[in-house]
C-alpha cells in the first residue's frame, strides 16, 4: 500500500480557461477574504455598554460580553481561513516519497501540525473548563479565562475545519470503521493489552504466562477474539480512538457554537440550557477518554512507535511489517497512492 501523492494529472472534462483559473485561486479569495473579515471584525466591534449578569450570578460586565460577542463574530473566519489553508495544500503540486531507507511516512507533516494544534486547542479549553466549572480555584479574572476558553475553541474549530476538508479532497477515510470486524478487531487488540498474545506484549511490556496465555486462548478463539493482520491503522484507532474523539469533538464544538450564538442572537432558553448541559457533560467524557487515549500510549509500549510518528511522520519499516503487515509497500512501489486507505 501507498501514500498520498500530491502529484496530479489532468482529468478529462476539466474546467477550461476562466473556470479552471478561478477553482485554482478560489483558496486564496476565500483566505484573503477570512483576513479581511477578522481585520474587520476587530476594527467594529465596540465596548457594550449594557454588561450581562451570566454564568451562575457572576457579573460579566460589558467587557466580558464584548469578548464574547468578538469571539462569536470572529468564528466563521476562522474556520474559513482553515479552509482555505486546507485547499491550498491539496492544491500544490509535489511529490512525496513513502519510503526512505529504513523508515515509512505514516503521516504528512500538514495533518501532524493540525493534529497538535487540535491538542494545544483541547489542553487550554479543557484547563480553562475546570476553572469556569469551579473544579480549581481560578487563577485569572472572568474575562482572562474566557478570552483564554476562547483561543483554545479556535484552535480546535480550525483544527476541526483542515481536517475534514484536508481528508475530504484528498480522499482521506482510512481513519472510518467501515466493517463489523473492525469493531471485533479493536476488542482483540484492547484485550491483547493484557499480554495474552504470544508474542504481542501488553501494558508495561507483560507477557502472560504460557500456563495462562493457552487456555485463555482457547476462549478467546472460540469467541472469535483474535485480532486479523491490520492495515496502516489499527483497528482500535479506528474504532475506539477516531470515532470516540469525533464524536466527543463534534457534540463540543456543535455546542459551543450554538453557545456562541447567544451573543449574537437570541437563542431560547431552554435550548441554551441542554446545550450547555450537554457542552458539560462532554467536557466530562472528554476529560475521562482523554486519560485512557494516553494510558494506551504510554503503558503500552508497542504502542510507542505510533505516537512517535506524531512528532516525525514516519515509522520504521520492521515495526510496520510486525504490526501492519498489510500497509508495508513493495521495495519497488514506495511512492504514490492513498495514504487514507489501510
Amino acid at each position: 500500500m501507498t501514500t498520498i501523492s500530491a502529484e496530479k494529472e489532468d482529468a478529462p472534462g476539466q474546467a477550461p480557461g476562466g473556470a479552471a483559473t478561478l477553482i485554482r485561486v478560489m483558496p486564496a479569495i476565500i483566505l484573503a477574504a477570512a483576513i479581511i473579515g477578522v481585520i474587520a471584525v476587530l476594527a467594529t466591534v465596540n465596548q457594550a455598554q449594557g454588561g450581562r449578569d451570566w454564568y451562575r450570578g457572576l457579573a460579566g460586565g460589558s467587557g466580558l460580553y464584548r469578548t464574547d460577542t468578538l469571539f462569536a463574530r470572529l468564528l466563521p473566519f476562522v474556520a474559513g481561513a482553515a479552509l482555505s489553508v486546507a485547499l491550498l495544500e491539496r492544491g500544490r503540486q509535489r511529490k512525496e516519497t513513502l519510503a526512505t531507507g529504513d523508515t515509512l511516512r505514516r503521516h504528512e507533516w500538514s495533518e501532524v501540525a493540525v493534529h497538535w494544534l487540535n491538542a494545544l486547542g483541547v489542553i487550554l479549553c479543557l484547563i480553562t473548563a475546570m476553572w469556569l466549572l469551579r473544579w480549581f480555584g481560578r487563577p485569572f479574572s472572568l474575562e482572562t479565562t474566557y478570552i483564554l476558553h476562547f483561543a483554545g475553541a479556535g484552535m480546535i474549530v480550525a483544527a476541526v475545519t483542515h481536517h475534514i476538508v484536508y481528508e475530504r479532497v484528498g480522499g482521506g477515510t482510512g481513519l472510518i470503521p467501515r466493517r463489523r470486524a473492525d469493531v471485533k478487531n479493536a476488542l482483540a487488540e484492547v484485550v491483547g493489552y493484557t499480554g495474552v498474545y504470544r508474542g504481542s506484549r501488553g501494558v508495561f511490556g507483560i507477557q502472560l504466562p504460557v500456563a495462562v496465555r493457552r487456555p485463555a486462548q482457547r476462549v478467546l478463539r472460540r469467541l472469535k477474539l483474535v485480532p486479523d493482520p491490520s492495515g496502516k491503522y489499527l483497528a482500535t484507532e479506528k474504532v475506539l480512538s477516531y470515532t470516540v474523539w469525533t464524536l466527543l469533538l463534534g457534540v463540543i464544538v456543535i455546542t459551543g457554537v450554538i453557545k456562541t450564538l447567544n451573543y449574537l442572537f437570541s437563542i431560547p432558553g431552554g435550548l441554551l440550557q441542554w446545550t450547555t448541559f450537554l457542552h458539560d457533560q462532554a467536557t466530562i467524557f472528554f476529560v475521562v477518554f482523554l486519560g485512557i487515549h494516553v494510558g494506551a500510549l504510554v503503558l503500552v509500549p508497542r504502542n510507542w512507535p505510533l505516537l512517535k510518528s506524531m512528532f516525525t511522520t514516519r515509522i520504521s519499516r520492521a515495526y510496520a511489517r510486525d504490526h501492519l503487515p498489510l500497509w508495508v509497500p513493495e521495495e519497488d512501489g514506495s511512492e504514490g497512492g492513498q495514504s487514507s486507505t489501510p
